[in-house]
């Protein structure tokens, strides 16, 4: 089972990460990938995980400028199973630390003592099923010919894109090798910029000249952080509504981070 894509250098990709339970940021992203997809022969969506586990009602109550939503992980998971099934080869789920906590990963208690018990109580056994083959098909990196390596957290560990495939989240141990490179690839963060960019020389091909990471995982209420030169973080779930951010790169350019920094790359969820 491949746990990378090399995105090929044709058409645009949209880029987003975390959005724990947000159903409506979820449909605003759907809308803006089907406007891609009109405009473009060939459009991508890279979906960088965390769609699961959304705040209970005391985080509602405590901060509702940030948490007034009601999570709605279950439609969201089956959503995204749809697009997947209705763009195989254009849809990509990339494993984040929330969907890990369903297939052995630690559990994640942002929200509840258990999030991953307190979400599987809410679905039915069929549900929990196509959930868990979703997770357990989802991809831990995308490399792009356009500079960005995507993942969930910001890695600096990945020894090659080939040794991803090696990974099986139902056979890792919590004292393996493979446990402790998904942890890196879907936990890590601000990594040193000489880490960072030793490893994606060593990711790179000729298909994929890597230059700098686009990472979900950490939240910024701004929408986006740069860090090192070589990494970013856009931000859905944690930033203010009109600050929430994804991304849009074209395939067929080269980038450094700097280009992120303007023209119309970096988007607004809700635009104005």
């Amino acid at each position: 089972m491949s746990r990378y894509v090399e995105l090929p250098a044709k058409g645009k990709v949209l880029v987003s990460t975390d959005l724990h339970g947000n159903l409506e940021d979820f449909r605003q992203l759907t809308r803006h990938y089907l406007e891609l997809r009109e405009a473009n022969a060939h459009a991508y969506w890279v979906i960088l995980g965390d769609v699961v586990h959304g705040p209970d009602g005391s985080a509602r109550a405590r901060n509702p400028t940030l948490y007034d939503y009601e999570d709605q992980s279950r439609e969201i998971v089956a959503e995204v199973i749809a697009l997947e099934h209705r763009f195989p080869d254009e849809v990509f789920f990339v494993i984040g630390n929330h969907e890990w906590a369903h297939v052995g990963g630690p559990r994640t208690r942002k929200f509840h003592v258990d999030e991953a018990e307190h979400l599987e109580s809410t679905m039915s056994l069929s549900e929990i099923r196509a959930m868990h083959v979703l997770i357990h098909e989802s991809y831990l990196a995308i490399a792009t010919p356009c500079g960005a390596l995507l993942c969930h957290g910001s890695p600096a560990k990945i020894p090659s894109l080939e040794a991803l495939n090696e990974i099986d989240f139902a056979f890792l141990g919590p004292r393996s090798q493979g446990f402790d490179l998904v942890s890196d690839i879907i936990t890590a963060y601000g990594q040193s910029e000489s880490d960072t960019e030793a490893m994606l020389r060593r990711l790179s091909s000729p298909g994929a000249d890597l230059r700098f990471v686009v990472h979900g995982h950490d939240r910024d209420e701004k929408g986006i952080f740069f860090e090192q030169n070589n990494q970013v973080c856009v931000v859905i779930f944690g930033a203010l509504r009109h600050e929430k951010r994804f991304v849009v790169l074209d395939l067929t350019k080269k980038y450094e981070m700097e280009n992120l920094k303007t023209g119309n790359i970096v988007r607004r969820l809700y635009p104005d």
